[in-house]
């Protein structure tokens, strides 16, 4: 898409601890390269340069940094951060399942008919309703329930910090790990509605329930035992569609 924009080249550092500084290069076609001298705060830090381009306010990073081999047994990889974001500790944008926009996107009045007023599919991954999908693009897409039950499965679920954000640690049977935010989520009757920011976290999958098109399943974290259903603080489980989560991507491994 950006080869028919005029778009900024930019590229990003990061420090580890996850702040950042840009330099902006000159106007060019996305799919020119070339060289922007720069100068790095001073600092023991080390760097990672991550090109990205800007095209109609949307940002399209580059694949060197985005993506975590776990060693599943599906070999699909997870990415290192939730659309919307841009480091594994932010918490990115909340999205109602099927929307592509995020909660402030939509008008009130508008916003139960846009999440159910369309019959969207009992599986959107890959399609033109899956954020991921569209937003990302690169093979990018929303994970599909199963792929939840082979996180659930095969990883150890183990609470921790990310430059002082609280989530829960990932870690597949390789020793690879990825870091979900609790970012809790958007219920939407109030204006900044956010419940559970930094004691738990629900993640879309692409999945409606089978008897109940009104919901979609999603991975529940919960940061302890208060949080807990069942005896257990990590589930799948199904919500109604119109409550905004935030979405971790995953991309099918080249073969």
């Amino acid at each position: 898409a950006c080869s028919r924009h005029r778009c900024h080249h930019y590229l990003s550092y990061r420090k580890q601890q996850g702040a950042e500084v840009s330099c902006k290069g000159t106007e060019t076609k996305a799919t020119t390269a070339e060289e922007v001298e720069f100068d790095l705060p001073s600092s023991d830090r080390s760097y990672t340069a991550l090109p990205y381009v800007v095209a109609d306010g949307r940002y399209y990073y580059g694949e060197e940094d985005r993506w975590v081999d776990l060693g599943l047994p599906s070999g699909i990889l997870w990415a290192k951060y939730n659309v919307g974001a841009s480091s594994p500790g932010e918490y990115g944008g909340y999205y109602s399942w099927g929307m592509l926009g995020t909660w402030e996107q939509v008008p009130e009045d508008k916003y139960e008919d846009e999440v159910y007023g369309e019959y969207k599919g009992a599986d959107i991954s890959g399609t033109e309703y899956d954020a991921a999908h569209v937003l990302w693009g690169n093979g990018a897409r929303m994970p599909i329930n199963r792929e939840f039950e082979e996180l659930l499965n095969n990883c150890t679920f183990t609470v921790g910090n990310y430059n002082n954000v609280k989530g829960n640690y990932i870690t597949g049977p390789n020793g690879n790990n990825i870091f979900l935010p609790f970012a809790g989520y958007y219920e939407g009757e109030h204006e900044n509605d956010y419940r559970g920011q930094g004691l738990s976290c629900d993640y879309w999958s692409s999945t409606l329930e089978d008897d109940d098109h009104y919901q979609a399943y999603s991975l529940h974290i919960g940061s302890s035992v208060a949080y807990e259903w069942d005896g257990n603080w990590c589930y799948l489980h199904t919500t109604l569609r119109e409550l905004a989560f935030c979405i971790r991507p995953v991309k099918d491994a080249e073969r």
